[in-house]
């Protein structure tokens, strides 16, 4: 009997960059992304930071692959605890039906996510 293929390699080739899994809206606004910024700059040298909203990505650059794969090991799955009041939601023309939870559209806890770029 086989098993399946893993969808992440262990060989992979080291990479200086990362992608930033953010799950909601919220969290590309000013003082949310200042803190991401913050956070993830305690594993190294951002040399490149650009969040694409429309994608629901931040891409991080470090000055070096060691730097990367810290960020990557001990940056992943970050929880964060935020407040995405119904506003947030609203401000881009979304309606919230009844069967969504008034503090958003997605649990106050969220988790996010790094994957390696090659």
């Amino acid at each position: 009997m086989s098993t399946a293929p893993s969808l992440i390699s262990e060989d992979q080739e080291p990479t200086n960059t990362l992608a930033l899994l953010l799950p909601h809206l919220a969290l590309f606004e000013g003082p949310q992304l200042r803190l991401l910024k913050e956070h993830y700059s305690q594993f190294g040298n951002i040399a490149h930071w650009a969040p694409v909203k429309g994608f629901g990505r931040v891409i991080i650059v470090y000055a070096t692959d060691d730097e990367a794969a810290l960020a990557k090991r001990e940056g992943d799955r970050l929880f964060l605890d935020v407040d995405l009041g119904e506003d947030v939601g609203r401000k881009r023309g979304h309606q919230r039906s009844a069967s969504q939870p008034a503090h958003g559209y997605v649990s106050s806890c969220l988790c996010l996510r790094t994957c390696g770029m090659t």
